[in-house]
């Protein structure tokens, strides 16, 4: 795993690394050239003053040699060295440290001189300049341009001392870049110690969030603003932690509590048929009563294993050719019974619906759950209503009932697993609350809307249902054709 703090730290140590030596680099080479101008520039200035030794008398050219006059060539551990030369190239003087060897002859100018580096064959290292010139005449004006024949001076000096000077100036900078570098790293180091510290009390406030502490919250922990983001997500995570492990606890309560009573009137029923001889028909009551009840059980049963089957993503829509009127009325059959002894009226108004594609199956599900739902608490020879209409290429259909005394506020919530609108459970065993979310669960996996509204003591359920493009040609047609 790669670490934030090694990363930043060696990619800005190797950026100050890189900065520092490019600009040490630099420096250098600044300094290095302004020492080499200044060396010939002196040079120069030493050859030019050399070349007042060469005067002409007549037709005659003599060079006098003043050591006094000019002591760098005589005075020095390392003296500086010249040569004469006549047009013709004979040499006419050389200075006493030359000994056997002299220095190259090249052709120059005063305005241009030419400027080389030159090794000895004692193995000195020098910088030469050399430049053609015409000599005074024996007492003209100094100050006079010279005329007449031109001689060529070679001036050297040895560049030991600019050498080292260079040399002390490179191992200078490149101490200070070092130094300079190891300071930085030091500084980055500390640095990202202190710039990373938020981070590890980050991580051990969230390595100490368990389960039984979802109720803690990282709070403000003085982190950097980019960082505050984060913590506000990770606060927000563990809101939504919380709530899921909340609704998971009353799920597994709400689950244990729908089962306890069935099972205990199963019991019940049993230890009563059995604690004494009977007649033959209360046993077959007893009988049809378990029956009854284990057919409840399955339903509770049938109900939790399809929605966790949803929630898991197992559940693949399968469209066919449904009759909508007819899966209606089948689903009618199953509660017609129940409506009929309660004295309920019901109206379905299914409109030109007709034949549409749909995955029939579930839409069964989804709409026996409604009607159940709708025949259970409906008050007691009340009324309630199916209406179904094709609009903008979707199933729009609804089912309504009267009496309903939950206030309008709680209608959000009757899609709640285990959710009943009485506090006290009385149809526990009958209807466990998982109907509506079952058909909440279905119609998202159809990519549908389901909403539930109460108004007047009416309570109503939409639901919308999104058909393919054939079923929306055919309705626009139907339209046309009624147009």
């Amino acid at each position: 795993m790669r670490s934030l703090r090694a990363q930043l730290l060696i990619g800005a140590s190797m950026a100050t690394m890189v900065v520092l030596a490019g600009s040490s680099l630099l420096a250098f080479a600044l300094m290095r050239t302004a020492l080499d101008r200044e060396f010939d520039a002196a040079l120069l200035a030493q050859a030019r003053a050399t070349s007042t030794m060469a005067v002409r008398e007549g037709r005659r050219l003599r060079v006098e040699y003043d050591a006094v006059l000019l002591p760098e060539y005589v005075s020095s551990e390392r003296p500086d060295v010249f040569c004469f030369w006549d047009r013709d190239g004979k040499e006419l003087l050389r200075s006493p440290a030359l000994q056997t060897a002299g220095l190259p002859l090249i052709s120059a100018t005063v305005e241009r001189p030419a400027l080389i580096d030159q090794m000895l064959p004692d193995g000195r290292r020098m910088r030469m300049v050399a430049f053609s010139f015409a000599p005074r005449r024996l007492g003209e004006d100094r100050s006079e341009p010279a005329r007449g024949q031109a001689l060529t001076l070679g001036v050297a000096r040895d560049t030991t001392d600019r050498d080292a000077r260079q040399t002390l100036l490179a191992v200078v900078l490149a101490a200070s870049t070092a130094c300079g570098s190891l300071a930085a790293l030091l500084g980055l180091w500390w640095l990202s110690q202190r710039l990373t510290r938020p981070l590890e009390l980050l991580g051990r406030q969230i390595a100490a969030i368990s389960a039984d502490r979802l109720a803690d919250r990282l709070g403000d922990l003085g982190l950097p603003s980019e960082l505050d983001p984060v913590r506000a997500h990770l606060d927000n995570l563990l809101d939504r932690l919380e709530a899921a492990f909340k609704r998971e606890r009353a799920f597994t309560a709400d689950a244990a509590h729908e089962l306890r009573t069935p099972l205990a009137g199963l019991r019940t029923t049993l230890e009563v048929a059995v604690s004494r001889e009977r007649p033959a028909a209360d046993y077959r009551q007893a009988l049809h009563d378990s029956l009854e009840i284990s057919a409840q059980m399955q339903a509770l049963v049938d109900n939790l294993l399809a929605l966790a089957r949803i929630e898991a993503g197992q559940v693949a829509i399968e469209r066919e050719s449904t009759d909508l009127a007819a899966l209606a009325e089948q689903c009618w059959s199953t509660v017609a019974a129940r409506a009929q002894a309660r004295g309920l009226r019901h109206d379905f108004a299914l409109g030109e619906v007709g034949t549409i594609a749909i995955d029939r199956a579930k839409f069964r599900l989804v709409l026996g759950n409604l009607l159940d739902n709708a025949v259970s608490y409906t008050d007691t020879g009340g009324d309630l209503a199916l209406q179904a209409s094709i609009a903008n290429g979707a199933l729009h259909l609804s089912v309504e009932n009267s009496g309903c005394t939950l206030p309008s506020d709680t209608a959000g919530q009757v899609f709640a697993p285990f959710w009943r609108g009485d506090a006290a459970h009385t149809a526990v065993g009958v209807h466990c609350g998982l109907g509506l979310a079952l058909c909440q669960k279905i119609i998202r996996v159809m990519d549908g809307d389901i909403l539930a509204t109460i108004h007047d003591g009416r309570f109503r359920i939409a639901v919308t249902v999104p058909l393919p493009d054939s079923d929306a040609a055919a309705d626009k047609e139907d339209t046309e054709d009624l147009m």
